[in-house]
């Protein structure tokens, strides 16, 4: 039976969304056992500033030790004010990809026809384009994702930590060291997420580098 880490990192400015977090997580667990997978759910705390030095790092390697030490097969990053579809984790897991992404969008836009990507190398370059093949669900290679509906198997975790780049960041640096290290990162654009901005509403614009 393949294990599966639900693992969210929490800070007090996330409160908003707390109700929605836990229907989520409530609903992904039980449709992710109903399929024969085993679920565990870890939400930490975070009390220190999301810019305290390495903090970020902290939160994400915490998650990653967790994995290994505990013999589960597959960490699922699930941001704490983005809900994604119930099913997500077993489409994911059943998808056979090492690091499968959903598409989880930014906030504090409404822009459902399309998703936004941006392109390049270097993520501060945000040359920003509407894409439609984002719609036709398929599964998609990119350079990269942000980290709050992702699924990555316990092989990559192997070899990748979070420690592993001098800057506190989560997101990029790892995408680019699993890039480095032959890994293949893929989006599902049929995992279509909310990304809740405001106790009341939510937003869709996708967050991911096209390949």
């Amino acid at each position: 039976m393949k294990k599966i880490l639900i693992a969210v990192p929490y800070h007090e400015r996330k409160k908003y969304c707390l109700d929605q977090l836990y229907r989520s997580i409530n609903n992904l667990s039980t449709t992710t056992k109903k399929a024969g997978f085993e679920v565990e759910v870890l939400v930490r705390h975070d009390l220190n500033e999301f810019g305290a030095p390495d903090n970020v790092k902290k939160q994400r390697e915490f998650f990653r030790q967790q994995v290994l030490v505990n013999d589960h097969d597959y960490l699922f990053f699930h941001g704490a004010d983005t809900i994604p579809p119930a099913d997500a984790i077993v489409k994911m897991i059943n998808s056979g990809y090492g690091i499968l992404s959903g598409v989880y969008w930014q906030r504090g836009e409404n822009k459902a026809m399309n998703a936004i990507a941006w392109f390049g190398n270097d993520p501060d370059e945000k040359n920003i384009k509407m894409q439609d093949q984002f719609n036709n669900h398929s599964q998609i290679r990119v350079d990269g994702f942000g980290l709050d509906c992702v699924l990555i198997s316990r092989s990559v975790l192997e070899q990748i930590s979070w420690f592993d780049w001098p800057v506190n960041d989560d997101d990029y640096p790892f995408c680019d060291k699993a890039t480095e290290l032959g890994f293949e990162l893929f989006i599902d654009t049929s995992i279509q997420c909310q990304h809740w901005d405001t106790p009341k509403s939510y937003s869709y614009n996708a967050k991911f580098f096209i390949h």
